[in-house]
């Protein structure tokens, strides 16, 4: 047998395959070994286990003496004249029986040795356990001896914790609910002694707390006394006598801290007052023992507080009457501190517009610095408001306490109770406001009223009226409509507006008192002009007084050369300021066009009295059609211009058809009976008809496209569109003659020689189209 490579099985060498005798093949193939080796041979050798066991067999060989294995890695050969394998059987066997035995005295002397030192192990335990039952015995009979004593020390110490607690209680329950020597004279002494400092107002706020703490105390053992039966149950820590346990210290603490709460706000309430009238001088600032003395009143003696107020109320008033009258008549030095004008405000008494602006800008001025002081004095505050922001009124709402713990519905109760502080404040603030400026009322009425009165001109009132009613509506927003103030600017208002259109009226009266006839150019008069200026002015005025603009109107821009747009198919929704101005446009325009339509009646011909009312009325158009709140009265006005437009066309398409020579034969057309042809007619004739015809054509040659003498007096824009219509209109009359003569029941000879011109053409002549478009 020849050595393989490792991982190879080995197989017979060439030699001893060669040498065995052809006799013995049916011997060897009952040896076991050639079996168990062609067994080997013909198996699958993939199996990994299988291939290392082989791998181990042939690292073995046989040794020529006796049998025995020797390891030679596959590399050994047999010795000279044997052969491996010749060894008795079981060689192998023993072989590799011999070297498990070897192995496994190996083991027994490993395991000999481990079992000798868990001996001496075991003996070193039982010796650590014998030393700690002893130990253990020791402490059992050490703590047997000491547990009295350990016990008695226990006791002390409890004892001892429980005096310390007494003690911390004691002294923290007279901390609280007891004030100190020092905060008692402070709360107590006159202010010029002890004056009123953070540490007064940390006094006061102790007592609030001791009463809110007794009045805790004092519900829950109302409760706790209290059976589920409605029966009360006998306090064990009072006495038989009635006196002692919680109930009675809670009285006697309450009873104490009134006192000194009393006294603290007799002195709190002294002091405000003198500082009260202190303010009656000019720049003076609040302080903010100042403003927490006045919120301590508010919230807890509403009474001082207004008392406090009607002081406050009656030295700030008296202080800006004379500030006013200051203001008036000497003025105040140019310094960048003083609130007053560097000039006396009557010193423009002669400019009505500034005498009377200057008067409401110092009032509005003085109203907003007093709001701002008074603010101070109150603590109020506008979280969330953008200066110049509309204030809003509302009513105050009361939240009723429903006697909820959860925590929710404390934090929404906290909301709700600073809002109707804040509300209460807020009111405080208006009220005290009003009162401060309500003496200036009487001295601005007067002279308003005097300035208005002496004004001869609209346009001025207006100007005075809008300017009062901004102010009216600054205040209004600033101090409420319930206000005197407000109220006197309303009254100044009433009156300004009933002398503007008293001045209105009478500028009607004097356009209607003297009617003239038009002027030869039939133009608009100069009163109309001037009546339209001052309705122009005053519209101007009215638009500057609001925040939003106007503009001029799609389709009605005065440059517009093409054709006005039919106003007669537009609707119209009057807006807010529509209505609001609509008394005023009434007052200015109407006795202007009633004054046209009496002027207009003036002329004897009807095309001149149409021409003058649609110069009239394109200027009134003009007038309006800048702004946006007159839409209304200007879309009146606009269809009544179309109407007389429409008037002023049917007469120049009759003026136009009867130079064309046209009329007669368009007149039998429609004047003809229906069973009669025309041309049987006198004025219809074939004669009639092409002395018509050459009328028409010269009529074509030498009429204008673009204009017309006739209509010179009109603006260009409507002279073209009338002019432009009427050609229209005749191109549409001489379609119908055409048509006419071509029909057979008309009967004309020749009817294709007679008419020497289509109505298309003719239509192109005429530079019309065929139908009108808007």
């Amino acid at each position: 047998m020849t050595s393989s490579p490792p991982g190879q099985l080995p197989r017979l060498s060439p030699s001893l395959s060669s040498s065995l005798p052809p006799s013995s093949s049916s011997a060897t193939t009952r040896n076991p070994l050639t079996l168990k080796i062609s067994k080997l041979l013909s198996s699958n050798l993939d199996d990994a286990g299988t291939r290392a066991a082989l791998d181990t067999l042939g690292r073995l060989e046989l040794s020529s003496s006796g049998g025995s294995l020797r390891k030679d890695g596959g590399k050994g050969k047999g010795k000279k004249g044997t052969r491996p394998g010749a060894a008795g059987g079981g060689g192998l066997r023993k072989d590799v029986e011999r070297e498990m035995a070897i192995a496994s005295r190996g083991f027994l002397r490993a395991f000999g040795d481990v079992n000798e030192k868990l001996s001496h192990l075991e003996q070193h335990l039982t010796s650590m356990h014998a030393e700690c039952d002893a130990i253990e015995a020791s402490l059992t009979h050490a703590n047997a001896g000491t547990k009295y004593l350990l016990e008695h020390a226990e006791g002390l110490r409890a004892q001892r914790a429980q005096t310390q607690l007494h003690q911390q209680l004691l002294a923290l329950f007279l901390t609280r609910f007891t004030l100190t020597q020092a905060e008692e004279d402070l709360l107590s002494l006159h202010p010029s002694v002890s004056p009123i400092d953070g540490k007064f107002f940390q006094a006061l706020s102790k007592l609030h707390q001791i009463r809110s703490s007794c009045r805790t105390l004092l519900s829950h053992t109302s409760i706790d006394e209290t059976s589920p039966t409605g029966t009360t149950k006998k306090d064990d820590g009072a006495d038989e006598d009635g006196s002692g346990g919680p109930p009675r210290t809670a009285i006697d603490l309450m009873a104490y801290t009134s006192h000194h709460l009393q006294v603290g706000h007799q002195k709190l309430f002294k002091w405000l007052q003198f500082e009260f009238r202190s303010f009656a001088r000019e720049g003076t600032e609040v302080g903010e023992w100042v403003r927490k003395g006045v919120e301590v009143l508010g919230r807890e003696v509403v009474e001082l507080l207004e008392e406090l107020l009607n002081t406050l109320s009656a030295t700030r008033s008296a202080h800006l009457l004379t500030t006013f009258h200051t203001a008036l008549t000497v003025g105040g030095a140019p310094s960048q501190n003083s609130t007053f004008l560097p000039r006396p405000i009557e010193l423009h008494a002669h400019d009505p517009l500034r005498y009377v602006g200057d008067m409401l800008a110092w009032i509005h001025q003085t109203m907003a610095s007093e709001r701002e002081w008074l603010e101070g004095v109150f603590g109020v505050e506008d979280k969330g408001r953008w200066v110049g922001s509309v204030r809003v009124f509302s009513k105050e709402t009361e939240v009723e306490d429903d006697g909820l713990g959860s925590l929710g519905v404390r934090e929404k109760k906290g909301k709700e109770s600073e809002e109707r502080e804040r509300r209460r404040r807020e009111k405080w603030v208006r009220k005290l406001l009003d009162r401060d400026l309500e003496a200036c009322g009487r001295p601005l009425k007067m002279r308003v009223q005097q300035t208005i009165k002496s004004q001869e001109g609209p346009i001025t009132s207006y100007k005075i009226l809008m300017l009062i009613q901004f102010y009216k509506i600054t205040v209004e927003r600033t101090i409420g409509s319930d206000a005197l103030l407000t109220k006197v600017l309303g009254e100044i208002m009433d009156n300004a507006n009933e002398h503007f259109f008293e001045m209105l009226r009478a500028q009607g009266r004097s356009l209607l008192r003297f009617i003239q006839p038009p002027a030869a150019a039939l133009s608009p008069p100069h009163s109309l002009r001037d009546a339209l200026n001052v309705l122009r002015e005053i519209m101007g005025v009215f638009e500057s007084s609001l925040l939003e603009t106007g503009g001029v109107r799609e389709g009605v821009n005065s440059t517009n050369t093409t054709k006005p747009s039919l106003i007669a198919d537009r609707t119209h929704e009057p807006s807010a300021r529509e209505v609001e101005f609509a008394p005023v446009l009434t007052a200015a325009l109407d006795p202007a066009l009633q004054m046209v339509d009496k002027m207009s009646l003036l002329r004897p011909q009807t095309w001149d009295r149409n021409v003058f009312t649609v110069n009239c009325f394109e200027m009134v158009l003009g007038t309006l059609e800048v702004v946006e709140f007159v839409e209304g009265r200007w879309l009146e006005v606009g269809k009544q211009r179309e109407e007389k437009v429409e008037e002023l066309v049917k007469e120049h398409y009759g003026h136009l058809l009867n130079e064309s020579g046209l009329e007669p034969i368009l007149t039998a057309l429609t004047t003809k009976e229906a069973d009669t042809p025309l041309s049987h007619l006198p004025t219809a004739g074939s004669p009639a008809l092409i002395s018509a015809i050459n009328t028409f054509t010269h009529f074509l040659q030498t009429v204008d496209t673009l204009s017309s003498p006739r209509l010179s007096l009109l603006p260009p824009r409507l002279g073209s569109f009338i002019h432009l219509e009427s050609l229209r209109r005749v191109s549409v009359a001489y379609k119908d003659v055409w048509e006419a003569v071509m029909d057979e029941k008309n009967r004309y000879e020749g009817r294709h020689t007679l008419l020497r011109r289509s109505k298309e053409e003719v239509g192109v002549l005429l530079g019309v189209k065929e139908e009108r478009s808007y």
